[in-house]
């Protein structure tokens, strides 16, 4: 669970920072969704790469040892 959360960390840290890159480069306000080609990664993305993020990172070890990771995926 614990490389899970690391890599999960990883993957989400790098979605923030390329759809940052996009708008800043684009000169997009910080909400400004990153829908067509003024960007690389979508707003369906990142909401979709946060929503997985808080998934794993809200999973209780005191409740789960091994918990199957595909769950968290809905």
């Amino acid at each position: 669970m614990k490389q899970a959360k690391e890599n999960v960390t990883k993957i989400d840290d790098y979605v923030k920072d390329i759809a940052s890159k996009g708008r800043e480069r684009y000169q997009l306000s910080e909400t400004s969704a990153t829908n067509g080609p003024q960007a690389t990664v979508s707003k369906e993305t990142q909401v979709s790469v946060n929503r997985l993020y808080r998934n794993v990172m809200d999973v209780n070890p005191q409740f789960v040892d091994d918990p199957l990771l595909e769950t968290l995926l809905t």
